[in-house]
């Protein structure tokens, strides 16, 4: 990653840091429970708002609308697969004949482990892993 990149990557995180600490300041400042929870979902959103931004500068993620359709294996990403997990990744393709068209190199449907793949990307190069 040049350092252009990393520059760029930092700036976003102090981005989020500020925001996110502002919002729980103004949590903080109350004791209304449903105030507390807008706060809290809203803090929730401004996060993956701004991961995904910084994910999209500092990787090849591309929307799931631009995936291949031809039966090409990519890396399929989608939220939440797992409570413990806010992303999940699997290497699959699109096969229109199924309801939920998005398999798993196993044939089974993507959304079987939670959401539909948001994000996609070609699969590495093999050279990448070779000695």
């Amino acid at each position: 990653m040049g350092n252009a990149i990393q520059e760029e990557a930092g700036d976003l995180w102090l981005a989020i840091a500020e925001k996110v600490d502002e919002a729980l300041a103004h949590l903080a400042t109350t004791d209304n429970i449903k105030v507390r929870e807008l706060v809290s979902s809203k803090i929730g959103s401004l996060v993956i708002e701004h991961v995904e931004s910084l994910l999209f500068k500092v990787s090849s993620l591309r929307p799931i609308e631009t995936a291949p359709k031809d039966g090409s294996y990519v890396l399929l990403f989608g939220l939440r697969g797992y409570t413990s997990t806010a992303w999940r990744c699997e290497v699959g393709q699109y096969d229109g004949r199924y309801k939920m068209p998005w398999r798993n190199h196993s044939n089974d449907s993507f959304t079987d482990g939670g959401e539909p793949p948001i994000y996609w990307m070609p699969l590495p190069s093999p050279v990448l892993f070779q000695a």
